[in-house]
């Protein structure tokens, strides 16, 4: 059965540090990852987590935003978990391990998080 872990969002931040925030609110959820906006809207952006037995479902929903995650291959607790990237509305353009893909509604990429990856969030 799966059990719904938490839900974030940076509704209750200021708007003008709601990008920052996020940074901080995802590091929460084990993503060490880092944001920056390709326009000049401010981000509104909520993530849920639901356990699935091993598996692990993080649901987000943002504005256009680029977030860059950064491995540290020399840590000793490098993630060797894998994701699944499911677009259930608007696009995004994935860069992991070398590869770029645009995906749209109905697409999904699995990634590896032991090495760098971007995703760009388009719309």
């Amino acid at each position: 059965m799966a059990k719904h872990v938490f839900t974030l969002n940076n509704s209750d931040v200021p708007r003008s540090q709601r990008l920052h925030a996020w940074s901080d609110i995802v590091q929460r959820a084990k993503w060490p990852v880092s944001f920056t906006k390709s326009d000049n809207y401010d981000l509104d952006a909520e993530m849920q987590q639901i356990t699935l037995g091993p598996f692990v479902l993080y649901i987000y929903e943002t504005n256009p935003v680029i977030a860059t995650r950064k491995v540290d291959t020399q840590s000793d607790k490098l993630d060797e978990t894998l994701s699944i990237h499911y677009i259930n509305e608007g696009s995004l353009r994935c860069t992991h391990n070398g590869h770029v893909t645009t995906l749209h509604k109905g697409d999904m990429v699995l990634s590896y998080n032991a090495i760098d990856s971007t995703i760009e969030i388009l719309k």
